[in-house]
């Protein structure tokens, strides 16, 4: 376990594992966001060392 932001922790976990995919999920919570990620997975999508694969 990576401790600080959880962004931060995800990215250097990928890092540090080497990985070439990750794969993340989110949740709108109701039909105004349904459309629009939630703030970890889009900062993650930018961050990570490797690909992101973000579902619903």
């Amino acid at each position: 376990m990576v401790a600080g932001h959880e962004v931060e922790s995800i990215a250097t976990f990928c890092k540090e594992g080497g990985f070439d995919l990750l794969v993340i999920g989110f949740m709108g919570h109701s039909r105004i966001f349904e459309r629009i990620w939630g703030s970890t997975s889009q900062t993650v999508t930018r961050v990570a060392p490797c690909s992101v694969l973000v579902v619903k």
